[in-house]
């Protein structure tokens, strides 16, 4: 949900804020988190990186990367092909989680 994403994240958020807000926000249906463990912080700090590069390439370019994309010296393009391959294992499974929702508010 969009008000709630906008409540956990804005242009001041560290990936950490995003996290946290999420793993305690029950509303809307959102799935909460587990607790963090030092790997699994990492992973999302990582994730929400590459998010905040997706994001930007998208107000910048108006549309989202081919999977030969490179932007800002990096390969965006690879990471949007491999959230996709993710999202079609997860969906599969009937999961959801609060990466699919970041991604579709682009």
């Amino acid at each position: 949900n969009n008000s709630t994403m906008a409540m956990v994240l804005n242009e001041n958020s560290t990936a950490n804020d995003v996290a946290t807000n999420l793993a305690d926000d029950d509303s809307a249906g959102m799935t909460k988190l587990e607790p963090q463990t030092p790997r699994k912080k990492r992973n999302d700090e990582t994730w929400l990186t590459w998010w905040g590069r997706l994001k930007d390439f998208q107000q910048e370019q108006g549309h989202l990367p081919s999977t030969s994309t490179v932007y800002r010296g990096k390969k965006i393009g690879n990471w949007v092909g491999s959230q996709r391959q993710n999202l079609s294992q997860v969906q599969k499974r009937g999961e959801t989680n609060w990466r699919i929702e970041k991604l579709n508010e682009l």
